[in-house]
This record gives C-alpha cells, sequence and structure tokens, in this order.
C-alpha cells in the first residue's frame, strides 16, 4: 500500500488500531503511542517516513546517515 502524504497513512493506521486495545495506555497519535507491554513497565512506540526529496537528498546524506 503507497501513499501520498503521512497524513494519509496516519488516518489508515487509526482505522486499523482500536482505540482500546488492551495494554495500550495512550493511543495513536501523530508520530507515537505508548503502551504497557508488561506491569510497571510502559514503552513509546513510533514510527516516521523518511522520503527522499522531502527529508532527505542521497546527493548530500549517505545511506548511513538515513
Amino acid at each position: 500500500m503507497r501513499f501520498a502524504k503521512e497524513e494519509q497513512f496516519v488516518r489508515w493506521l487509526k482505522r486499523k488500531t482500536s482505540a482500546r486495545a488492551r495494554g495500550m495506555r495512550l493511543g495513536i497519535g501523530d508520530d507515537a503511542a505508548l503502551i504497557v507491554p508488561s506491569a510497571g513497565n510502559e514503552l513509546i512506540v513510533t514510527n516516521d517516513m523518511s522520503i527522499e526529496g522531502i527529508h532527505f537528498s542521497r546527493r548530500l546524506h549517505p545511506p548511513e546517515a538515513i
């Protein structure tokens, strides 16, 4: 599946994710969610797109920097 804009991906992900998923303390926002994998532990899960020509340029950025 391809998305032209990050906002489209976030909307798609929100539709696929239950707002009341077990272990999720704070649901999906723009770039992260807070989950509780086990008692006394919290984990922030994040993901962001990195798109050539918008976030980086192959001419200026080596692969290991991206």
